[in-house]
């Protein structure tokens, strides 16, 4: 399996839903009865300081993370994991890193998500199979009306992308809107081969950007 290690110095949550534990131990009793679209309130308000998040082949950590409105939804948790077929060659080394990001995007929902001074390496495939760590820096990054799947806008600033240390991306801000990966994250979720094709059906309805 894929482990994490994922850490905060403080967490301040506000307006837990008074529902929560009981639903979950409803869905936990009974996952089959919350299917992909049932939303489960968590809390009105999540702050995390000072994060950090490491796996075998990534890291990230960030100042500062604040949370609206989060929602989960059970029935992607919850659901037993389809067995993967093998993914093409050049992408197999992100197989695993992509199926677990298919459940994370079908299985929370929110209304706004800020994190400041984020720093995120991962290590990814180059060239002859050769791996490469390609590392992002950003000041700032703020994403709002988030659904599984769906997402309104994302913002970046003060954007920085590396490639073994070579600079490769540089932004003073860039905004991607009307955002839609519901196919590609079911396909991955259902244990299809990632191919090129998977990711047909992926929509991005406007991009902005300054200082590129």
């Amino acid at each position: 399996g894929r482990g994490f290690e994922f850490t905060a110095r403080s967490v301040e949550i506000e307006d837990v839903s008074p529902g929560l534990a009981a639903g979950w131990a409803r869905a936990i009793a009974s996952p089959a009865a919350f299917d992909a679209t049932t939303a489960l309130a968590v809390a009105g308000t999540i702050v995390l300081r000072d994060v950090a998040y490491r796996s075998s082949d990534s890291s990230a950590k960030w100042s500062l993370a604040t949370i609206a409105d989060l929602d989960i939804y059970p029935g992607v948790l919850l659901a037993p994991r389809a067995t993967p077929s093998p993914a093409a060659p050049n992408l197999a080394a992100m197989d695993e890193a992509m199926r677990a990001q298919a459940v994370e995007g079908l299985s929370v929902g929110f209304a706004s998500f800020v994190i400041d001074d984020v720093a995120a390496s991962s290590q990814m495939p180059g060239p002859n199979g050769a791996s490469r760590t390609v590392a992002t820096y950003a000041r700032r990054v703020a994403t709002e009306g988030f659904t599984p799947g769906r997402l309104d806008t994302a913002t970046v600033e003060d954007l920085r992308v590396t490639s073994d240390g070579a600079e490769i991306l540089t932004a003073e801000a860039a905004t991607l809107a009307d955002i839609d990966i519901v196919a590609p994250l079911r396909r991955i979720l259902a244990g299809e081969a990632i191919t090129p094709d998977t990711f047909n059906g992926l929509s991005i309805g406007r991009m902005d950007y300054t200082g590129l």
